[in-house]
């Protein structure tokens, strides 16, 4: 009539009827009769996704700073995608130039105002999403493209800068491939030397060349100028405290 009632002790504690043996909080370890903090756990996410575990507690997922991610989440990782606990969807607004919240201002277009003479793209970015649909292509345009480098944990801002321009300047080439009139004959008349005047600007061929370049030229000196606190903003939101 007598033996023994749990095959197990709790750790820190006699068996009681709920639990199992040796059951410790996130981030710690059972360490005889007593919970202790488990180093292997450092720098990891919790068992639920929502925390981080530094030195036998938790800590908050996301920094509440950008000197914070700096100075305490040196395992920092990509927040996943997706909108549950502990993900975070990407945000694509494309050049995101114009008024907040009204994404037809947003300057997405270097030609923008003028008319487009040599007939080919000269898109720079397109409003995408804020967030984007899950599982949504990002579109090949060179600020979409740096909209989700600013949003990749560790990226360089310099770095995602220079590729905007980089791919900024290609769609130039693309759109206007000679310094030179490329065209002959009446074609060539009517778009590098006439034109097309109206609105108080005379477009034609060289006139937009010019600014296309030019545009890319200003955006990259703006982000230099101003895109540190955009950048460290993302970081802070799409980077995680632990891997």
């Amino acid at each position: 009539g007598a033996g023994v009632i749990k095959a197990g002790w709790h750790c820190g504690g006699d068996p009681s009827s709920t639990g199992s043996a040796g059951t410790c909080p996130d981030c710690q370890k059972c360490v005889g009769s007593n919970c202790a903090p488990d180093p292997a756990t450092n720098g990891h996410v919790t068992t639920a996704g929502t925390a981080c575990c530094q030195d036998g507690a938790t800590r908050p997922l996301q920094a509440s700073s950008y000197d914070d991610l700096l100075a305490n989440c040196p395992n920092r990782s990509q927040m996943p995608d997706g909108s549950g606990p502990g993900q975070r969807l990407h945000e694509v607004d494309g050049c995101s130039a114009g008024i907040p919240g009204l994404p037809s201002t947003n300057i997405q277009d270097p030609v923008f105002g003028f008319f487009n003479v040599a007939g080919t793209s000269t898109k720079f970015g397109q409003f995408q999403g804020v967030p984007l649909a899950p599982g949504e292509a990002v579109l090949p345009l060179a600020c979409n493209h740096h909209d989700i480098c600013y949003q990749t944990c560790g990226s360089n801002k310099s770095s995602c800068d220079d590729t905007m321009k980089s791919e900024m300047d290609s769609t130039c080439d693309v759109a206007y491939p000679d310094a030179f009139c490329p065209y002959s004959g009446l074609e060539a008349l009517a778009k590098c030397i006439i034109g097309i005047p109206g609105g108080g600007v005379h477009a034609n061929y060289f006139t937009e060349r010019a600014w296309c370049y030019s545009a890319s030229v200003i955006f990259r000196q703006g982000l230099g100028a101003l895109g540190g606190s955009a950048y460290t903003g993302r970081q802070v939101d799409y980077c995680r405290c632990c891997n």
